[in-house]
């Protein structure tokens, strides 16, 4: 399925919020305290988050599926949110991204208030969204859903052609598929192509939902990888996950969700070594047995 330039203009924006909003394991514990990494300079110089969510509350109707979540993320950082099924990661992603309108609260970027902005505005600001499942496109092309990802920047061509050999460097697997339909991807190349097309985006801060669902142990570690790599070279990461163990290797920072609120915050270091870690994942504490 062959499509021009115009036609992804005109489809990718009339599509903007489905693309961009639709758009574990045990492991070894290795995150800047266990590495003895120092936290990102912005937060120690005291310079103010480049995302800051105040207080938010959002709902579906009667549902309540935010109450209150303060989180912030500095330039820099590589930050992950953690939780059961139902613990409003996903809404909280989406309130970010601007699919979503709350109920309360504030969302700043930059320094700007967002809260009220529309989705493609916020893309064009520097955020893009990496959403659970992926949300390729099958029946397009790699590099058709590639150039979808820059639908913000179609008017300088000379810059998309730049940022996606760019990209296709840091993912050659996707320069060898180019040509291919998405949906023959396997699971990992998929999800490399849904990182690949939000960079295109140039973002300043990279959110992913759940990027670990559905994907084999081995892939993924060379997804994370691929993240961790991100983080070094200045793309802040706020990233939602099931696995406790598999956020905590990454992150320098960590919040546990649960029922719409923040039960817990800190360093990956620190809490997975916390009697409050379990208590605030599954809302009981593990009786301890008696001793005879």
């Amino acid at each position: 399925m062959g499509l021009s330039v115009n036609q992804l203009i005109h489809w990718g924006f009339s599509d903007t919020k489905i693309f961009f909003t639709s758009f574990g394991n045990c492991v070894a514990i290795d995150n800047n305290a266990s590495r003895g990494v120092a936290s990102p300079p912005n937060a120690q110089a005291g310079k103010p988050p480049i995302l800051s969510i105040d207080n938010l509350a959002v709902s579906y109707g009667a549902v309540a599926a935010l109450r209150g979540v303060s989180i912030h993320v500095n330039e820099g950082e590589l930050v992950s949110v953690v939780g059961p099924n139902g613990a409003g990661k996903s809404t909280l992603m989406h309130a970010i991204s601007g699919t979503v309108r709350p109920d309360a609260g504030e969302i700043t970027f930059a320094g700007q208030s967002i809260s009220t902005l529309p989705t493609e505005t916020r893309v064009r600001k520097g955020i893009a969204l990496v959403p659970e499942g992926r949300g390729v496109f099958p029946a397009l092309t790699v590099a058709e859903n590639l150039l979808i990802g820059a639908v913000t920047r179609l008017g300088n061509q000379a810059a998309v052609r730049i940022a996606t050999e760019r990209v296709l460097d840091f993912f050659p697997i996707l320069r060898e598929r180019q040509g291919q339909p998405a949906g023959r991807l396997s699971g990992g190349e998929q999800q490399q192509l849904a990182i690949a097309r939000a960079l295109l985006s140039e973002p300043r801060i990279l959110l992913l939902d759940e990027p670990s669902l559905g994907l084999a142990v081995r892939i993924i570690d060379e997804v994370y990888l691929i993240l961790e790599q991100l983080n070094r070279d200045g793309v802040s990461v706020l990233v939602v996950e099931q696995s406790v163990m598999r956020a905590f290797a990454a992150a320098q920072r960590t919040y546990v969700l649960r029922n719409g609120l923040v039960e817990l915050e800190g360093r990956p270091h620190d809490l997975v070594s916390s009697e409050r870690l379990e208590a605030a994942y599954f809302g009981f504490a593990r009786q301890q047995s008696p001793s005879l």
